[in-house]
């Protein structure tokens, strides 16, 4: 969906432009708003990709924790019986799957930090277009209060006033929104990061002393439980 969308975007952003190398001086302020509008519906498509991309993502992640919670919780259960969890099997796979958990917690640093490098540049970036709109607002503005000004170049400096208006309140709504959806993804990465946290310190309880204490396999059973009935 999200690709027909983008195809069907650019050719009718080919087509406003080749309308606005074409149009005459009067009717280019509208077509700017039909590019302004364009780019506004192109970001929200952009949005759709990547929530849609962090929902997988962070998905694929939870079923990991899940998997590796019921792991260790069914080789505890295993070894009731037996004098040690601590078999030499037993402790290999063990071991190999705190490996993947730490690989998994690195990974969601990673992401943290990603999520903060896209913060700043998207806040440095609608700065920047900020100011650039304001001061050329204020230009035109200024002109507007010109008394010496034909009717036609009248009309013109107010459509593009009205076009810049605009765009000046795209570019806020735009940074409300990535700001709203970075600070989503940064509240979903630390809550899987306190359980993944959990998960790795129950499985260095098992390999050290091949016991699992009664509180470690309650925030086990509580993580598998939670991930269980978000799906």
């Amino acid at each position: 969906l999200c690709l027909c969308l983008c195809l069907c975007l650019c050719l009718c952003l080919c087509l406003v432009m080749k309308l606005f190398s074409s149009a005459a001086a009067a009717t280019r302020p509208l077509m700017m708003i039909l590019l302004v509008c364009f780019t506004l519906v192109a970001a929200f498509v952009e949005g759709l990709k990547v929530e849609s991309s962090a929902g997988l993502q962070e998905r694929a992640l939870e079923e990991e924790l899940e998997g590796m919670s019921r792991s260790l919780l069914a080789a505890v259960a295993v070894n009731t019986t037996a004098s040690s969890v601590k078999s030499a099997n037993r402790t290999a796979v063990l071991s190999k799957q705190q490996d993947v958990l730490q690989g998994l917690l690195s990974h969601l640093k990673e992401s943290i930090k990603k999520m903060n490098k896209r913060e700043a540049d998207g806040k440095e970036e609608g700065k920047k277009q900020t100011e650039r709109l304001e001061k050329r607002l204020a230009d035109e503005k200024a002109k507007l209060k010109q008394t010496n000004l034909s009717k036609f170049q009248q009309e013109l400096l107010a459509n593009r006033t009205r076009t810049d208006e605009e765009e000046l309140k795209y570019w806020a709504r735009s940074r409300t929104l990535e700001h709203g959806l970075f600070h989503s993804s940064l509240k979903v990465t630390h809550g899987l990061m306190k359980k993944a946290d959990a998960v790795i310190a129950a499985y260095d309880s098992v390999l050290k002393t091949g016991k699992l204490p009664a509180g470690m396999a309650d925030q086990l059973k509580a993580v598998s439980k939670t991930l269980t009935t978000k799906h």
